[in-house]
């Protein structure tokens, strides 16, 4: 009894640790490219920060991972099934009711799509400036027109017979073939949640993941207000972060509002508000007192 159960208690840790893993690895990618998108430096291989970082991209792989498992295996069921319970009807029911509405709503964006699509291609113009950067923007920025094209190969076979053979959905669902509803899907759904994903998280990391607070995940940088010794700030470049206000002695001195864009135990990462294309390094010990202003 307690061989089985310490064996389930040795797998789940280590599952917990291969998924840490993956945060951490996630959230340490991440803030790399963003470091080096800002000219921050080499951002420390150790820091808490990366799991937090890691953890919306993680769950948003999940989640479309767990959707492709689960429609696979409901499809593959069904296909598998010659005679069908009722609620395996309800569901099919309910997904084409769903499918249709969304095709109904996202009707123009499919034909925008094409529309970008032949209009890139025949003028020319996105061809002279081709970079996976522009074509990763252009695919996100197109989304729901690609699902929307997935969702239509996935129903399209059940779609034209039921309005060209006129079938009720009960007579439909007792005589189609629904294997041919998963002919090209089961080719397709790989590919398409794979492309899903990819323009998922390029969509999170271009419009969510730099304006989100640094607790929860994202890398907004925060702004605040430090005082340090006149003495450690002589250097000329460091009057842009500097303001002209200084205590009683003239020892201490206040700086201007700074943007803190990362900060360890060792060291700030900051830019001026005033002129956020300098990047400036700060001791951690050099900085007497912080007051975060958000």
């Amino acid at each position: 009894m307690q061989q089985p159960l310490l064996k389930r208690l040795t797998r789940f840790r280590e599952n917990i640790l291969v998924i840490l893993s993956i945060i951490y690895g996630i959230g340490y990618f991440s803030w790399s490219i963003y470091a080096y998108k800002e000219s921050l430096g080499v951002v420390s291989a150790v820091e808490v920060q990366y799991f937090v970082s890691g953890l919306p991209p993680f769950i948003f792989i999940m989640i479309i991972y767990f959707i492709y498992l689960y429609e696979a295996r409901m499809l593959a069921k069904l296909s598998n099934n010659t005679t069908l319970i009722n609620i395996d009807r309800i569901n099919i029911i309910v997904i084409i009711i769903i499918f249709f509405f969304i095709s109904t709503v996202l009707y123009m964006p499919f034909y925008k799509l094409l529309y970008n699509i032949f209009k890139s291609i025949w003028s020319g113009y996105e061809l002279k400036k081709f970079n996976i950067t522009k074509i990763l923007n252009f695919l996100s920025e197109n989304l729901l027109a690609f699902i929307l094209i997935y969702f239509y190969y996935l129903i399209y076979p059940a779609t034209y017979t039921m309005v060209m053979e006129h079938h009720k959905l009960k007579e439909f669902y007792s005589s189609m073939n629904l294997k041919q509803i998963n002919r090209i899907p089961s080719i397709l759904r790989p590919i398409v949640y794979s492309t899903i994903m990819l323009l998922t998280l390029n969509l999170y990391y271009r419009k969510l993941f730099p304006i989100l607070p640094q607790e929860f995940g994202g890398t907004r940088p925060k702004m605040c207000l430090f005082e340090g010794k006149v003495e450690d700030f002589l250097i000329p470049r460091s009057d842009k972060i500097l303001s002209n206000i200084y205590s009683e002695d003239c020892n201490i001195i206040l700086s201007d509002t700074v943007l803190v864009y990362y900060y360890n135990d060792e060291k700030f990462v900051i830019k001026p508000k005033k002129d956020p294309t300098k990047v400036y390094e700060l001791s951690r010990d050099i900085i007497k007192t912080i007051t975060w202003i958000e």
